[in-house]
C-alpha cells in the first residue's frame, strides 16, 4: 500500500509481480507463484505458505455482499456497477483503474485488475488491447456474459461492423476472444490433459472441480444454489444459471440469420431455424409425418396413434 498516487506510480516502473524467494523467478499474479514448484530454500516455503494463507482467505470471504442490500456477487467490478445503479446516493467509496474505466468494490481487487494491463505492455512501449476483469466481457462496450460462445454470439450481432481479433483452434472449428482461452482449449481438448476429479461416493469422473462439487452436492441432498426471485432450489449451477435467464431475465441473446427475431435459449433458435430450412428431423414412426421439434412430434403420436403400449 502507499500513501499517494506518485509513490504507487513509481513502484510500478520496476515492479515486477510476484517474485520466488527461492529462485528469483517473477509473476504477473499470485496465483501462479502458488503454482510455481520450486527447490527453494526454507524461506521460500515459509514465504509460499503465507501465499497460500491469503489465496485460501480470499476463497473464503466469496461471495461479495453489498452492504446496504445484501446482495451477493462473486466479482469486486459486479459489486461496483450495483452500487453505482441502485445506490447511486450512497456515500461509499468505489476504486477506478486508472488505465480504463473500471471500478471496484475494493482497493485489492483494482491493484489485481491493473496487473492484467501490466502484462499487456510489451518491450517496444506499444501496448495490446487493454484486457479486462473478466475475460467474457466485451471489449467494446463492456457488456458481460457467462460464456465464452455468448460473448462472441455478442460480436457477430451487435458488432458485426467492428474488427476484433478472433483466436481460431488449428485443430477444430472453435473460435475464442484472447490467447488463453484458444490455449486452455487446445490443452483441455487435444492435449487430452484434462484434470480429473472422483466422486468419493460413486466415482464418477469430472474434467470440472465445479462439476464436482455440485454433483457431491446431490449425495447429500444439498442443493447449494437458491433463485432470490422464486426461491426455488437447484443442485447444479447450470441449471440454476439457465433458470434465471429463461424465467427472470428478459435478455434475448441469441438472433435467428434469416428474420432476426430474438430468442432466450440457443435451443428454441435451433428449432426457429427449422422453420427457415424446412429441416424435419423427427420423423413419425408409425406415418410418413414429420415435425421440427420434440414436442410436436410426441403430441402427434398420442393423438393420432395412441399412448404407447
Amino acid at each position: 500500500m502507499f500513501a499517494s498516487t506518485a509513490e504507487l506510480d513509481a513502484h510500478c516502473t520496476h515492479c515486477n509481480g510476484y517474485g520466488c524467494e527461492g529462485c528469483g523467478q517473477q509473476f504477473p499474479f499470485v496465483g501462479q507463484l502458488r503454482e510455481h514448484e520450486c527447490n527453494g530454500t526454507s524461506k521460500h516455503q515459509q514465504s509460499m505458505q503465507l501465499v497460500n494463507d491469503l489465496i485460501d482467505g480470499i476463497e473464503v470471504s466469496l461471495p461479495l455482499q453489498c452492504g446496504l442490500c445484501s446482495m451477493e456477487y462473486s466479482q469486486s467490478s459486479k459489486l461496483a456497477q450495483h452500487i453505482e445503479k441502485e445506490h447511486p446516493a450512497a456515500s461509499v467509496t468505489l476504486h477506478q483503474c486508472n488505465i480504463c474505466p473500471r471500478k471496484f468494490a475494493s482497493i485489492g481487487a483494482t491493484r489485481h485488475h491493473r496487473a492484467f494491463h501490466k502484462t499487456n505492455t510489451v518491450t517496444s512501449g506499444n501496448t495490446k488491447p487493454a484486457a479486462l476483469d473478466d475475460p467474457n466481457d466485451c471489449v467494446i462496450c463492456l457488456k458481460s456474459f457467462k460464456l465464452d460462445r455468448e460473448l462472441l454470439q455478442h460480436l457477430e450481432t451487435d458488432h458485426a461492423d467492428v474488427s476484433v481479433k478472433l483466436y481460431q483452434c488449428t485443430k477444430c472449428d472453435r473460435k475464442f476472444t484472447t490467447e488463453a482461452k484458444l490455449q486452455k482449449h487446445d490443452y483441455n481438448t487435444h492435449q487430452g490433459r484434462q484434470p480429473q476429479f472422483f466422486c468419493s461416493f460413486c466415482g464418477r469422473l469430472f474434467t470440472k472441480r465445479i462439476g464436482l462439487r455440485d454433483h457431491e452436492s446431490t449425495h447429500r441432498g444439498v442443493r447449494r444454489y437458491q433463485c432470490k426471485e422464486c426461491n426455488r432450489e437447484f443442485s447444479y449451477k447450470s441449471s440454476y444459471d439457465r433458470h434465471m435467464q429463461v424465467v427472470h431475465s428478459d435478455a434475448k441473446q441469441f438472433t435467428c440469420q434469416f428474420c432476426q427475431k430474438c430468442f432466450k435459449r440457443k435451443a428454441t433458435l435451433k428449432v426457429h431455424l427449422r422453420l427457415h430450412t424446412g429441416e424435419k428431423p423427427y420423423q413419425c414412426e408409425f406415418c410418413s409425418c414429420r415435425f421440427v421439434d420434440p414436442s410436436s412430434f410426441h403430441r402427434h403420436k398420442q393423438k393420432e396413434h395412441g399412448p404407447p403400449t
